[in-house]
């Protein structure tokens, strides 16, 4: 009598139009029976096999047997951009980079941005006198974002 096998069944059943069901011998038949009432799995995409379940998601079966694969470190969370930094953290990110004196005389040379600074305590990138310095020194927004960062690590 033919016997089948699928992923963790087997059947005397005629199963032979069925793709996913492979014949299999009597002896295989009971010996799927059996590892399944044991707790062991019966794999046919490769074949006809008996194995232990999967012990954990991270376990892949190599070579004849379970291999603990460990999952991929998490990528570190990137700290948002603050949108502003004291006055004092941005003088002193920008001195450390060599613009200080730069920005200073940019905004000696225009009074808005000479009354603004005076006032501020804290710089916003937003605000439009930023923006014109960060386009006069050709800043990229990568570069902003870490001058803004090391801004406030510098006063934190």
């Amino acid at each position: 009598m033919p016997c089948f096998a699928t992923e963790n069944a087997v059947t005397t059943a005629d199963k032979s139009g069925d793709p996913a069901w492979i014949e299999i011998t009597a002896d295989q038949h009971a010996q799927a029976i059996d590892a399944l009432v044991s707790g062991l799995e019966v794999i046919v995409a490769e074949g006809f096999l008996i194995r232990d379940k999967q012990p954990s998601p991270d376990h892949e079966w190599q070579n004849g047997e379970w291999v603990y694969v460990p999952p991929p470190e998490p990528e570190p969370e990137t700290p948002p951009i603050p949108d502003s930094a004291s006055k004092l953290g941005l003088k002193r990110a920008l001195d450390e980079i060599g613009l200080w004196q730069t920005v200073k005389a940019a905004i000696a040379a225009d009074p808005d941005a000479q009354e603004e600074w005076d006032l501020a305590v804290e710089v916003k990138r937003t605000d439009p006198i930023t923006q014109r310095l960060i386009a006069a020194l050709s800043l990229s927004s990568e570069q902003v974002d870490a001058l803004i960062l090391r801004a406030n690590e510098l006063v934190a």
